[in-house]
């Protein structure tokens, strides 16, 4: 399974992203159908600030926080199943096995970005955003915290603005012991 997630894994998240993020329409909660508020409901009974998406005629999604952290959520249309939630959570909160990956191969870099995404068909996956200076490393790892996947490039955006206080902790996880 492990492989054939590798294999399909840059197209399974290029199509979500899409379908969610391309044509995303505003909608309001009562035009979502009952079966996807419902299960919304259960899993997010504590989301607040609520938005409604619809991605063509396939996706429904929602946007919110839940206990200050984003949270984007994307169900199907038809049937109203659930796909994926994407949620971003601090660089601590990966499995140890990633953290000392990180620490290995990346000790200087600052964490952009981290993201639980927990999916129907694969489970639990892991996407890490890192940078030094222009390079930027991109990493997925599995519930376990093994690699996935791994792109490095360099920047073409700025940096985003770091404060001292948020680029303490990261450096202290990525730091070589």
């Amino acid at each position: 399974m492990l492989n054939e997630l590798r294999k399909y894994y840059p197209l399974l998240m290029f199509c979500f992203t899409a379908a969610t993020a391309a044509a995303q329409v505003p909608v309001k909660e009562k035009q979502v159908p009952l079966e996807i508020r419902d299960d919304f409901a259960l899993r997010f009974h504590e989301a607040e600030k609520v938005v409604w998406l619809m991605a063509g005629e396939q996706h429904f999604g929602a946007s919110c926080l839940v206990k200050g952290a984003q949270v984007d959520v994307v169900y199907e249309a038809k049937g109203g199943h659930w796909i994926q939630t994407t949620e971003t959570i601090p660089v601590n909160m990966l499995p140890d096995s990633a953290i000392a990956f990180c620490k290995t191969w990346y000790p200087d870099f600052v964490t952009e970005k981290v993201e639980k995404v927990s999916t129907r068909k694969y489970g639990i996956l892991y996407d890490l955003k890192a940078f030094q200076g222009v390079k930027q490393v991109e990493i997925t790892f599995d519930m376990h915290g093994k690699v996935v996947q791994k792109q490095e490039s360099e920047k073409t955006e700025p940096s985003p603005e770091v404060t001292p206080q948020q680029e303490a902790k990261p450096r202290d996880l990525f730091k070589k012991s």
